[in-house]
């Protein structure tokens, strides 16, 4: 399966309301299930633009 050059420019999205969730730009679609995973990924997304220290995400969670 190729992807056009449109596909790669995409961003993946997270949705954080109900089931927390990625969709790939392609449209696929990965559960997250753990509930601290969830929280680390919603995070994560909230803060893209610092830099994280493992241990100020370890007492985070």
């Amino acid at each position: 399966m190729s992807l056009s050059s449109s596909q790669h420019d995409m961003p993946w999205q997270i949705r954080l309301f109900g089931n927390i969730e990625m969709v790939s730009p392609d449209g696929v679609i990965v559960r997250v299930t753990g509930r601290r995973t969830g929280q680390l990924l919603a995070y994560l997304a909230l803060h893209p633009d610092r830099s994280h220290a493992r241990d100020n995400l370890t007492e985070l969670i």
